[in-house]
């Protein structure tokens, strides 16, 4: 009896699996009833398993996601912060500008300084060397036209005078200094006195010589510079009364003005280089003991006329 040969019982296999294929591939196209029940039964019964197996393996695949996108996504989260610190600072730069416009222009727009000439500097530095707590660098000097004793002001009113001159740099003696001294008027009873700056108070100014005991004044009254012989130019603000007593010597009163130039604050300042002219009003004052006598600054119309300071 002849024994079947291995391969042709393969061959005989795959013919019958290619007649199969081919039948249902048919019937499939044909739409035949009972084989798209059988696939629809299928169906029902794996896709529940293929849900299931895919949300199984969705955490491990978000995890290698993660881990493979991780680099992508510091240097993303990289860039944005970059990019956000850039707009801070374009920001900030922004509104530095802003103030900084707005300063020059309240500098610019002195309406008590009259026809007076002036430079405007930007405060650089604190005190410096052996100079007192009381002043401030100014990055303006001698090759800007200033001088030792030119009176410094902002547009809140008088801030003091030079005391050291270089060619780009001097320093500010400032008005709260208790040795700093200034002539001022007041506005109510128009009568002048002499003031020291209050070391204690650094927001404050004393006059304690020139007012009379029987002068009749108020808080809130204004004080301004009286000009004259003074070294600072008439009507110049220096703030506004807030207290009232007798002077030491009972004769006289002694005034608290309170600053209007906040002297903590200083970012731009304008130095008066050539005073305006002053009205008969401006006129020196009798001079109680004690008033300063340093030289005045030359008048636009001394300067008109090619006077000497």
């Amino acid at each position: 009896m002849a024994v079947p040969r291995p391969g042709g019982r393969r061959r005989t296999t795959l013919v019958l699996l290619v007649l199969t294929a081919i039948t249902l591939l048919t019937l499939d196209l044909r739409g035949f009833g009972p084989l798209e029940s059988m696939q629809e039964a299928t169906r029902s019964v794996l896709n529940p398993l293929r849900d299931g197996a895919g949300s199984a393996f969705d955490p491990v695949a978000d995890a290698w996601n993660g881990v493979t996108d991780y680099d992508d996504l510091e240097r993303e989260n990289a860039t944005l912060r970059a990019q956000l610190e850039e707009l801070q600072g374009l920001s900030i730069a922004e509104t530095a500008a802003l103030s900084e416009l707005e300063a020059l222009n309240r500098e610019l727009d002195l309406d008590f300084l009259g026809d007076g000439d002036r430079v405007i500097a930007r405060v650089v530095g604190g005190s410096t060397g052996n100079f007192s707590p009381f002043t401030v660098e100014i990055d303006k000097g001698s090759s800007s036209g200033l001088a030792e004793g030119q009176p410094v002001i902002t547009e809140a009113g008088l801030v003091g005078q030079l005391v050291q001159v270089s060619r780009s740099r001097s320093v500010v003696q400032l008005i709260n200094d208790p040795e700093f001294t200034a002539a001022v008027r007041l506005s109510g009873s128009r009568d002048v006195g002499i003031g020291r700056g209050n070391g204690e108070d650094q927001r404050t100014f004393i006059v304690d010589q020139g007012i009379a005991i029987e002068t009749e004044v108020t808080v809130g009254e204004a004080a301004t510079t009286a000009g004259g012989r003074s070294r600072f130019p008439a009507g110049v603000p220096v703030g506004l009364v807030s207290s009232i007593a007798a002077a030491d010597n009972q004769l006289e009163r002694r005034v608290i003005i309170t600053l209007g130039a906040d002297v903590d604050n200083l970012e731009f300042v304008s130095v008066i280089t050539v005073a305006p002219s002053e009205s008969a009003e401006g006129e020196a004052p009798p001079e109680p003991s004690g008033t300063d006598t340093t030289l005045a600054l030359p008048t636009t119309t001394d300067v008109a006329a090619g006077g000497a300071p």
